[in-house]
């Protein structure tokens, strides 16, 4: 079952690229997989934002886009090549990851920053498999590794859930770490998404109250650190 959110929440989010309140919809979308939509030339590119991170695993969690049927299987990532990390646990609100896609060559390039302002080059591997047309998110736990295909999570629970953030390609995701599916409240980890959009919806008819992320000033709640 998907979650339902307060009517007309309000999220404080502030960021350069995300300024201003966001009114969310009622529902989560159950959209499972997305694409990069800005195609600007030959690139494509999208940033990403941490908006709350309250996971009791903190500081080994890592989330991070992977590859559709390259390799992964249940509960487990597959190969280094179809997966990229975003953000690891030594990341913290606030981090930002520009994700670049140069279309003609198939190269892959991540930018990271802690201010949101001064942005500094990743080192990555130097062949990856992941498809901007077409990918997952994950979030990679003590307690397991959660994938926004809910098929491939080894406890059968939707670990993810997707709200659209006022502009049509601009998304919040937000999960839930626990094996089982915890309390449920998805607010271990929130990130803030532009520039991506659904590959298709998966509406759900009987929604579940979420109660985790129902408050102001979403931008400037610290997780704790274990």
């Amino acid at each position: 079952m998907k979650k339902l959110i307060i009517a007309a929440l309000m999220l404080g989010l502030s960021s350069i690229t995300f300024a201003g309140p966001i009114f969310m919809g009622t529902a989560d979308s159950g959209d499972e997989t997305f694409y990069l939509d800005d195609l600007g030339g030959a690139a494509t590119n999208s940033l990403f934002e941490i908006k709350l991170e309250n996971a009791g695993y903190a500081t080994t969690n890592s989330f991070g886009i992977y590859q559709l049927d390259a390799g992964e299987g249940v509960g487990t990532l597959g190969t280094s090549i179809n997966h990229l990390e975003l953000f690891s646990g030594v990341d913290d609100v606030g981090y930002s990851a520009k994700l670049s896609w140069d279309t003609i060559t198939d190269s892959v390039s991540l930018q990271k920053s802690a201010d949101g302002i001064i942005y500094n080059s990743v080192a990555l591997a130097s062949s990856l498999t992941i498809d901007h047309n077409d990918f997952g998110f994950y979030l990679d736990t003590l307690d397991g590794t959660w994938f926004s295909q809910t098929a491939l999570n080894a406890d059968g629970i939707d670990h993810m859930v997707a709200f659209n953030a006022g502009a049509v390609d601009s998304w919040i995701f937000a999960w839930e770490d626990l094996y089982g599916g915890g309390d449920r409240d998805y607010n271990d980890f929130v990130v803030l998404a532009d520039d991506i959009l659904p590959v298709q919806a998966v509406p759900e008819p009987m929604p579940l109250a979420l109660m985790g992320i129902g408050l102001i000033g979403l931008g400037f709640v610290k997780r704790k650190r274990h």
